[in-house]
């Protein structure tokens, strides 16, 4: 790889960045394989800051993942955001906005968490703020769910956004939804 980057860095044609930003992506979602997302998160920056159109979705999304087994769902959440914003690819829409839902999800867990702690101290005041910013990104995570389903025709990215939606009613305790987008 780096061998492959000092030659790509080395030419300034227009082609070579595009293939340099590639190869950074390609390089960064194997160290997320491997579990150094701290790395993957650094290669991905320098995708970013190349500023190569249709490769920027593609590193905001990887970026959203290292953030995401980071458990940085803050940060997750913005990549993913940026993402959607970035593409209009009804396929890439939907995985995007699956893990979006995911990163809310996990927002919401660790908000539930928080909130029980908070509960056995007795602080009433952080236990109402902790529900509002839950409630707010379940909300969310509710929405971005039914937003993947309305872009997917891939009938295993349906079944694992349906089952990601219904994990998050049933963990919530959420009354039966509908759970085809209207």
């Amino acid at each position: 790889w780096q061998q492959a980057i000092r030659i790509y860095q080395s030419q300034n044609r227009p082609e070579n960045k595009e293939n340099l930003a590639r190869l950074l992506i390609d390089q960064a979602q194997a160290y997320s394989a491997l579990g150094q997302q701290q790395q993957a998160i650094i290669l991905l920056q320098k995708v970013l800051a190349l500023g190569e159109g249709e490769l920027l979705q593609l590193a905001r999304g990887s970026l959203g993942n290292a953030y995401f087994a980071l458990g940085e769902y803050k940060r997750a959440i913005a990549a993913y955001q940026e993402s959607i914003r970035l593409t209009q690819n009804p396929q890439i829409l939907a995985s995007s906005w699956m893990n979006l839902g995911n990163a809310f999800t996990r927002s919401v867990e660790r908000y539930q968490r928080q909130i029980k702690i908070e509960k056995e101290e007795g602080n009433t005041t952080e236990v109402s703020r902790l529900e509002k910013l839950k409630a707010q990104d379940l909300s969310e995570a509710y929405l971005a769910y039914q937003k993947s389903l309305s872009f997917t025709n891939d009938s295993f990215l349906k079944a694992q956004t349906l089952l990601n939606l219904g994990h998050l009613e049933l963990s919530n305790n959420l009354p039966d939804h509908p759970l085809e987008p209207q």
